[in-house]
């Protein structure tokens, strides 16, 4: 089990192609439980861009940062087919 003895932690992911851009997954615990900020920020600022999702509930932290990749994976490309 994986500690993150540090909470909030982010955790950022680069935007293929878009380098002005990168995801940030924020990790932080909730009455016991994890959860995960999902959003696009600015790269040189770190400022919201756009928010996604918070997803709650999870037992381990790694849980909760997995969820999130897949879940900014899921909302990057319905972004490029719409």
């Amino acid at each position: 089990m994986a500690e993150f003895t540090e909470l909030p932690q982010d955790f950022f992911v680069p935007i293929e192609n878009n380098e002005n851009f990168l995801g940030r997954i924020t990790l932080n615990l909730d009455r016991g439980k994890y959860t995960a900020e999902i959003a696009i920020v600015q790269s040189e600022s770190k400022k919201i861009f756009q928010y996604i999702e918070t997803l709650y509930g999870f037992e381990e932290g790694r849980d909760a940062i997995d969820q999130a990749v897949m879940k900014l994976g899921k909302y990057l490309r319905k972004l490029e087919r719409d």
